[in-house]
């Protein structure tokens, strides 16, 4: 199963670019500014990891951004979280929802109307932010049933591709109505968007665990510190491909399904990973995670802003 992402780049144009060039000339410019992790990010992210933090600290960022506070209010009320009576107000939704929920969807959103946000790359950056939403779902799911860090590894999942919306927001300017082409274009996210993620990691000062996550969950042989952990995201960036695939395929309903004989069987790619072991999961444990599947989509449609 392809361990890389792969997104749909609009193509209106004019004008050839040497797209390897300038991706070259980005990631050795000295002038490269890299974005700030949202605020309300970082300031959660260290409540998190302050074992002295309370649900009244996290009223109080949710109190100070009005954004944040009607998307949280929209997703207490979906049917991932089945309330059972309409919650009206934050403080609902923080009692409703508990600290370590309601941090992660904090983040989540402001990921999403931060970096994940582009004019000129809207669909794709749609594309990369359910991914990544999904790879972070599925980590949670990963680590819960093995009692490893589910705060770490969901945001290394959110995390893990943060090389690739970073470098189409940089290149935004240069690529608007410049004709380049689409598999050369996913071919270079997917070469170099884990140095720019590096970069990143470097420049915010995250936790060294979700760092580590960040920047070796592709490059297992080589991870010394959190291996576990990175393994663990990257067995949610497979599962996240099969999501979506299977998703794509029930909504085509064609011989082209995934479940057709005809076609290698995803579902037993996935059991089969040699990752698996290492975590100590046995066959039968994985397939029952894989049952969860509509449970992590019915979340992560609810968590999509």
């Amino acid at each position: 199963m392809n361990s890389n992402t792969e997104i749909k780049l609009e193509n209106n144009l004019d004008t050839k670019l040497d797209l390897k060039l300038e991706f070259e000339k980005l990631l050795n410019s000295d002038n490269l500014k890299l974005p700030m992790l949202p605020e309300v990010s970082f300031k959660v992210i260290n409540l998190i990891n302050n074992p002295n933090s309370s649900l009244n600290d996290i009223s109080a960022i949710i109190q100070q951004d009005q954004a944040i506070a009607t998307h949280i209010l929209r997703i207490a009320n979906s049917a991932a979280f089945a309330p059972p009576t309409e919650i009206v107000s934050i403080n609902q939704a923080i009692s409703r929802l508990g600290f370590k929920l309601l941090s992660e969807i904090i983040i989540s959103i402001s990921l999403q109307l931060g970096i994940f946000n582009s004019k000129i790359f809207k669909n794709e950056m749609v594309y990369l932010w359910r991914f990544s939403l999904l790879t972070g779902l599925w980590a949670k799911r990963v680590s819960f049933h093995k009692k490893y860090n589910v705060e770490a590894t969901f945001i290394g999942g959110l995390l893990h591709e943060i090389g690739k919306p970073i470098l189409l927001n940089s290149l935004s300017k240069i690529l608007n109505n410049i004709e380049y082409n689409e598999d050369e274009m996913n071919s270079l996210l997917n070469e170099y968007h884990l140095i720019l993620s590096k970069k990143v990691m470097a420049e915010w000062n995250l936790p060294k665990l979700v760092s580590s996550i960040t920047c070796n969950y592709n490059n297992l042989d080589e991870c010394v510190e959190y291996k576990k952990e990175a393994t663990i995201v990257y067995l949610a960036h497979q599962l996240a491909h099969y999501s979506l695939e299977l998703h794509k395929s029930n909504v085509e309903q064609n011989h082209n399904s995934i479940n057709s004989t005809n076609n290698a069987n995803p579902m037993e790619t996935i059991i089969t990973l040699p990752q698996w072991a290492g975590l100590n999961y046995y066959r039968d444990e994985v397939e029952d995670l894989i049952a969860e599947n509509d449970t992590v989509i019915q979340t992560l449609n609810s968590m999509v802003v």
